[in-house]
């Protein structure tokens, strides 16, 4: 948790309430030590975190965190147990001191300035208890009082005493326990909730060490990982993929230092499945964590500082950008550049380090934003077709059969290949219900023509062309019903007649005419039979 160190004592004079000017001490312990239970921490998820920062830096693999109500009235306690390697009188006394440590300024760990623990201990509770013992010894323990404090009786460290483990705590073979009680400032005040917060807030936070196989409990239930990216997390309805690879930046620890050392961030973006989930009802969408989540989470050293839109430039948030997600890792050597704060709950980047990720995650965000976007809109216009799709399988009985004939190989890897990128064409392919099915599908395609027909047993794909003028300027607007207008609708429509005779104009030899013939008097039929309701 700390380093070994031993460190006399002296007290902090109390700040004199009555304005004596023999007072001269530095700091006013009464008025600093309630004023400093209003400053740094967001809420209990925060604070708690901090205590497993600790746990974590003393190499712990287990962490117990319990939240209960006092049996001595309506208050609450918490208690966070871990099985690290302890702390000896000495790191005790320190680590009760606001701004006691011996990793003071350290850039190998989570822990840096000293304030962790009893700053997130008195921000939501008037007490705090430390228990710790290494291995082959007794526990240890000191505590800190506000209201000791503020009365005067306590204005220093108490001087570690050996006493045994309260009773709801299972001894190990080393580790500490921390114990908050009358916790008068937690957030909730109701167990389930404090628990539905702990749950979602420290399995966010520290993912990477949940799945690097470290074990916290709360209220002896196991806190599972929460990935605000998707990436590793599956509803069995579709994941998250990622969205190219991940880019790498090197950012000089001091811009102003040319020999000093430079660090790396690394920056990965996700797509969330648009196609699987767009349909999901808003409840559903907000219990995933899908609505109201755009942004890029920050993490420092494998443990999550903030969440949020960060250099995103002119980029403005809209409800497409909750379907991707960003990550952006960086070690603790880079605190500076991302104005890493004690609380370890949010970033301040500097100037240099905006200047230097900004250009990248901006061009990202829009590209993804357009990518969101036309998905969306590509599904709109897929569920449009949906009727007709319906109706053409209806009415197939109806027209005159299809002649048996050998499905050609072009079309056949040409299904194949396109069976890979619509899961629609796939299913439909391996379909073996009788029924013919009829579909449209959407592709980008290097043929030149506005569509192509794929034609199976049993299966009709009219295959159309999204990079073709006419999908972009005429279909798409229509069945997207994105304000097309009626005139511009009809020219549309009057060029592609034209371009159609055009195009038979070129077709003069007499086995030619006669095929043309043939094509034009089918389609006419058949497209008179389905329009017939």
């Amino acid at each position: 948790m700390l380093g070994l160190r031993m460190s006399k004592v002296t007290a902090i004079r109390r700040g004199n309430t009555t304005g004596s000017p023999s007072d001269t001490s530095i700091i006013a312990l009464d008025r600093f030590i309630q004023s400093t239970r209003d400053s740094g921490y967001k809420g209990t998820v925060s604070a708690i975190a901090e205590l497993v920062d600790n746990s974590l830096e003393a190499s712990a693999r287990r962490i117990d965190i319990h939240v209960r109500k006092s049996t001595a009235g309506d208050d609450f306690e918490v208690s966070v147990l871990d099985d690290g390697t302890g702390m000896d009188a000495g790191t005790l006394t320190e680590a009760l001191r606001f701004g006691g440590t011996t990793r003071f300024n350290s850039r190998k760990g989570l822990g840096r300035f000293g304030m962790g623990l009893p700053n997130a201990s008195l921000s939501q509770a008037k007490r705090v208890d430390v228990f710790t013992w290494q291995s082959g010894e007794s526990p240890i323990t000191s505590y800190l009082d506000v209201d000791q404090i503020v009365s005067g009786t306590l204005s220093a460290i108490p001087k570690p005493i050996r006493h045994s483990l309260p009773s709801f705590a299972k001894g190990k073979k080393s580790g500490t326990l921390v114990v908050w009680t009358r916790c008068d400032r937690l957030d909730h005040r109701r167990v389930s909730t404090v628990e539905k917060r702990l749950h979602g807030g420290l399995g966010r936070i520290f993912r990477h060490f949940l799945w690097a196989g470290t074990v916290i409990t709360l209220n002896g239930k196991v806190i599972e990982p929460v990935d605000p990216i998707f990436l590793k997390t599956s509803f069995g309805d579709g994941s998250a993929k990622r969205f190219q690879e991940t880019i790498t930046v090197e950012v000089a620890t001091d811009p102003e230092n040319p020999s000093s050392s430079v660090g790396q961030v690394e920056i990965l973006f996700t797509e969330l499945p648009v196609a699987e989930w767009h349909e999901l009802s808003n409840d559903e969408k907000r219990s995933r964590g899908i609505a109201n989540g755009a942004g890029v989470s920050v993490v420092r050293g494998k443990r999550e500082v903030d969440f949020g839109w960060f250099f995103m430039g002119a980029k403005r948030r809209e409800n497409y950008d909750d379907w991707w997600r960003g990550e952006i890792r960086f070690n603790p050597d880079l605190d500076d550049a991302f104005g890493i704060t004690h609380t370890k709950q949010q970033i301040k980047p500097k100037d240099y380090l905006i200047e230097a990720l900004q250009p990248i995650i901006e061009d990202t965000a829009k590209a993804l934003n357009s990518r969101v976007r036309q998905k969306h809109l590509t599904l709109k216009t897929e569920k449009t077709g949906v009727e007709a799709e319906k109706l053409a399988s209806r009415r197939h009985d109806r027209l005159r059969p299809i002649p048996k004939m050998k499905t050609q190989s072009g079309d056949t890897r040409a299904l194949a290949d396109l069976a890979g990128r619509h899961a629609r064409v796939k299913e439909a392919i391996t379909d073996k219900t009788p029924a013919t099915k009829y579909l449209l599908v959407q592709d980008e395609q290097d043929n030149g023509a506005f569509y192509k027909p794929l034609v199976t047993d049993g299966v009709l794909v009219a295959v159309l062309n999204s990079s073709h003028l006419f999908f972009r300027k005429f279909y798409e607007p229509l069945v997207g019903q994105s304000g097309l207008d009626p005139a511009k609708a009809s020219h549309v429509i009057n060029l592609v007649l034209l371009a159609a005779t055009r195009a038979e104009a070129l077709m003069n030899t007499k086995d030619e005419r006669k095929t043309l013939t043939k094509f034009r008097k089918e389609w006419s039929q058949v497209l008179d039979a389905l329009l017939r309701s």
